[in-house]
């Protein structure tokens, strides 16, 4: 394992609530899968050129779901779930980042994209 330049200009529960909702949300996801050996969860946080990059990926057998651009929730009770991803968003627009979201070849991609700070 190895520590990941960078991170610094987050704060802290932002850092939180990008690792907890995006990890909280894998998890969910691969624990509904029978087959123990599909249950896989990748993470990676990396920097390129100006941005550093966060991609949490599982592996899925559901489409992702999109209406007007937003992701929606696959649970039943629709109206206390789905924060988890509005809250990535906001976190990552308020650092002037962006978040994108597919699932292809049976992975879902989660990417968080922030611009590193200008060095002073």
């Amino acid at each position: 394992m190895r520590t990941v330049q960078g991170l610094d200009f987050i704060e802290t529960m932002d850092i939180c609530s990008i690792f907890g909702n995006a990890l909280d949300n894998a998890i969910e996801g691969v624990e509904k899968l029978a087959d123990p050996q599909q249950r896989l969860i990748r993470v990676a946080v990396y920097t390129q050129n100006v941005f550093l990059i966060i991609r949490v990926e599982n592996y899925c057998t559901a489409q992702l779901s999109v209406v007007d651009g937003e992701y929606r929730t696959t649970k039943h009770d629709k109206d206390m779930h789905g924060y988890g991803i509005k809250s990535i968003r906001y976190t990552a627009e308020k650092y002037g980042g962006s978040v994108s979201a597919d699932c292809s070849d049976n992975w879902f991609h989660l990417s968080v994209l922030l611009p590193l700070p200008e060095k002073a």
